[in-house]
């Protein structure tokens, strides 16, 4: 935070936007600058794990959905309302895409062009990408179209190995759905870092050519609708690693075997996609405990999905914090996107919690080991092997917990007296309240955080939302219960978005209760709100984006709620605008 407002002092304040259509000139290119601060600063993998999860958590329902919008809007109702994922997030990646396909030398000229040029100047994007084309003289007319046109890219894949040849054929289609006042896409312009991996050996295979599309070694250029590349001089059945690094924002279409899922997860050379590889078996996994569940059958799991996580926890090859976010679950969001429509939160919560106990039962044999290797010498430091260590551990006990280990039970609640610093304590606070069964444990954790922190506001804010995530359906008692909170207060933003917000975006199944308690409980509270801060009020409304994708009786209670609140009254510009274009 503190790198992204000191960025700001050139792409932002020295080069400021012409108008308010260009708001991405300055958050989306300020957002790229901190997050490469970061990914210098601490593990530059798990950096770009991080970023990809806020992106697609945020910004890919946004594109999804009917509040999709251009990272430059053509036209907007109020401006408060685009202060989005898509020009914060989706912005910084379009700078990212820019740096990969103009390379360091190029890219670091056209930053410099364009600080030098239009210093003290308003700007526009296109001034911005015109400094870039000059540097290199190169034609970005079809890349800008990740400026103009919303929604999120979709490449369908799929593959052929010839041994004969020694070939390895890749059939690609873009396509890119309508979005509002957008019915009719263009082919864009996506670059995308693959490479192959030896199925026997699990080397990276070099082809000796690649025909079908423009390429720089592992950089393919997308730039039509199909394309069908061919890696020649390929001796032996390879898998393909594709979008590495997550080098574009889009969605990939192609069906690994869970076995090769396994394999790439163990050998791919790429950081990211050993991640990805794992947490695609995992969602797998979740989606298909999800039917069996519903059968009322008890979930049967991929033989090499515990020996897969179990080998990763043990590798000290790998950095703790890159362990720990390989091992962290794709969240119920997550899996809610993977499925698409007739979203049921609650049979997710419960496939999820299966395999978490599942992972959990196959790590508890060799956690103590793990944990012995994780102890951290001298004082604390916020430094990167420091909380790398930590995190571990929290995903590690975590796991435990689900499979309810009694002695994570006590090992948590230790944890959380004798904790030296608020990572750690925060953490055991957070898997008292969500994973150990025990309603005076957990009272007394409250009572305790308090008592320790009551007099500070943004630790407080921690201990009011710790609770307003908790899952069930007791959830809503609880926000209830926390707005009569003597420090809770409807005129503090921060206060309000660690109860309500946290509430309304990140609890799913208190949320996306059946009988449509937590829709009209929401619905009500943006219009208290709204008498006292538009603004967030219109932000807090977004918790609703995605309710067309739900179930019919979720879906229909959601929209009753969002009509409810249509007719109960005039709204304020900010929310209207959001309240119409999510209905629309």
């Amino acid at each position: 935070i503190i790198a992204h407002e000191y960025f700001h002092n050139w792409t932002g304040d020295r080069i400021t936007c012409r108008d308010w259509f260009q708001l991405c000139l300055k958050e989306g290119l300020t957002v790229y600058r901190d997050q490469e601060f970061s990914a210098d600063m601490r593990s530059r993998p798990v950096k770009r794990i991080e970023d990809v999860v806020t992106l697609r958590a945020q910004q890919f329902p946004e594109d999804a959905g009917p509040l999709a919008h251009p990272v430059r809007p053509e036209a907007y109702r109020e401006i408060n309302n685009f202060y989005t994922a898509t020009v914060y997030e989706k912005g910084a990646e379009i700078v990212r895409m820019l740096a990969l396909l103009l390379g360091e030398k190029k890219f670091a000229k056209g930053m410099a062009r364009y600080l030098n040029k239009h210093d003290g100047d308003a700007a526009t994007i296109e001034d911005f990408i015109a400094c870039f084309e000059q540097a290199a003289k190169t034609d970005l007319s079809q890349f800008f179209l990740w400026y103009r046109q919303a929604g999120t890219p979709h490449l369908h894949l799929a593959s052929h190995y010839d041994k004969e040849k020694q070939t390895f054929t890749v059939e690609a289609e873009q396509s890119l759905a309508p979005t509002p006042g957008q019915n009719r896409k263009k082919p864009m312009h996506i670059p995308v870092r693959a490479a192959l991996i030896g199925s026997k050996s699990g080397k990276q295979l070099e082809p000796s050519k690649i025909t079908g599309i423009d390429s720089n070694g592992e950089l393919l250029e997308f730039r039509q609708r199909r394309h069908k590349i061919v890696f020649h001089g390929i001796a032996e059945r390879p898998l393909l690693s594709f979008n590495r690094d997550f080098s574009a924002p889009v969605i990939t279409d192609y069906r690994y075997s869970d076995n090769e899922l396994v394999f790439l997860a163990a050998n791919d050379t790429d950081p990211f996609n050993r991640w990805q590889s794992l947490r695609t078996l995992a969602g797998r996994e979740i989606i298909r405990a999800m039917r069996q569940l519903a059968k009322r059958r008890k979930p049967a799991w991929n033989d090499g999905l515990a020996p897969a996580f179990s080998s990763v926890a043990r590798d000290e090859t790998l950095e703790p914090a890159f362990r720990a976010v390989a091992l962290t679950l794709p969240s119920e969001a997550d899996i809610a996107q993977l499925i698409g429509k007739n979203i049921d939160p609650d049979a997710i919560h419960s496939a999820r919690n299966a395999l978490q106990g599942h992972i959990g039962e196959a790590l508890e044999p060799v956690r103590a080991e793990i944990t012995a290797t994780l102890e951290i010498d001298g004082e604390y430091a916020p430094d990167a092997m420091q909380s790398g260590k930590r995190r571990l551990r929290h995903v590690l006990l975590s796991h435990a917990l689900a499979a309810n280990s009694e002695a994570a039970e006590k090992e948590v609640t230790d944890l959380f007296q004798s904790a030296t610093n608020m990572t750690d304590r925060q953490a055991a606070f957070d898997m008292i309240l969500r994973q150990v069964d025990d309603t005076e444990i957990s009272e007394k954790a409250i009572a305790q955080f308090r008592q320790w922190y009551g007099d500070d506001p943004l630790v407080m804010d921690k201990w009011f939302m710790s609770q307003a995530v908790v899952p069930g359906r007791s959830a809503l008692a609880t926000v209830k219960r926390l707005t009569r909170d003597d420090a809770f207060s409807w005129k503090n933003p921060n206060r309000m978005r660690s109860v309500i917000a946290a509430f309304a975006q990140a609890n799913p199944t208190g949320f996306n209760r059946r009988d449509g308690a937590g829709y009209r409980y929401i619905a009500d509270a943006v219009r208290k709100l709204d008498a006292i801060n538009p603004q967030v009020a219109a932000r807090l409304l977004t918790a609703f984006r995605s309710y067309k994708q739900l179930e019919s009786e979720r879906r229909k209670q959601a929209e009753a709620a969002l009509k409810g609140l249509k007719e109960g009254g005039k709204l304020s510009r900010d929310v209207s605008d959001i309240l119409d274009r999510t209905l629309s």
